[in-house]
């Protein structure tokens, strides 16, 4: 009996081991991260821009090229100033930046990249939507919510592998479970990682069913941060 016992404590104490995991900090630095689109204009000739970078950087612009397989198209990007604002979580101040593309054409990829003239992030594509009724697909995602890094990366790692040339990734619920734990976004936006600058994302919270939902501002706003680029007017029923 002792030894059955003693087994099945050592199973259990295993098992705990196993499942614990300590979380990253996530600690920002002057070069742009948890990059993610949105929309503050017409889908066909605008595009919106989110990033996170350290204290040091108080300016910050994007830049934005009709994309060009040559590397020459460097040289010929637009520079367009971007907002700034600050936030404090965790104790940390962070700055979160915004930057909006506008009078783009339909129906065209473009390059761009953002930061603040020294820190930059990798150069993403996107193709603007077309200015007409046409096909349009999208991917669909329940509240991450738990073990977003570890299991919920999956999801939507493996959601784009089936279908990279989705226009749109909708998310549902609160995306994570706590809104003012910087850890747990640090996840999240890791979790969609590069994904996040090539494909616009919005967030609707469902409300009894799926017929009655509302755009909402995700995460930081309970707390005055801004995550994601939203349209001015939305959708109330």
């Amino acid at each position: 009996m002792f030894k059955k016992t003693g087994l099945l404590t050592l199973l259990a104490g295993t098992l705990s081991l196993a499942q614990a995991q300590e979380h990253k900090p996530y600690t920002p630095t002057a070069f742009p991260d948890r990059l993610i689109m949105g929309y503050q204009g017409a889908v066909a000739t605008s595009q919106s821009v989110n990033w996170r970078t350290d204290s040091t950087v108080t300016k910050s612009i994007g830049a934005i090229v009709e994309a060009d397989a040559s590397p020459d198209m460097v040289a010929k990007a637009q520079m367009v100033e971007a907002q700034t604002e600050r936030v404090v979580l965790d104790g940390k101040t962070v700055h979160y930046h915004s930057v909006h593309f506008k009078n783009l054409k339909p129906a065209t990829q473009y390059a761009y990249r953002v930061g603040d003239g020294t820190h930059w992030s990798e150069w993403f594509h996107f193709t603007t939507a077309q200015d007409k009724p046409a096909p349009f697909s999208f991917l669909y995602f329940g509240d991450a919510q738990n073990d977003i890094r570890s299991l919920w990366s999956r999801a939507i790692r493996g959601a784009y592998a089936k279908l990279p040339n989705v226009q749109l990734l909708l998310h549902a619920g609160d995306l994570i479970n706590s809104s003012n734990s910087d850890w747990q976004w640090g996840e999240w936006f890791e979790a969609g990682g590069w994904i996040n600058g090539m494909i616009p994302t919005l967030r609707c919270r469902v409300i009894m069913n799926i017929s009655k939902w509302r755009m909402g501002t995700v995460g930081y706003r309970t707390t005055g941060g801004p995550l994601l680029c939203y349209p001015r007017t939305v959708p109330r029923d």
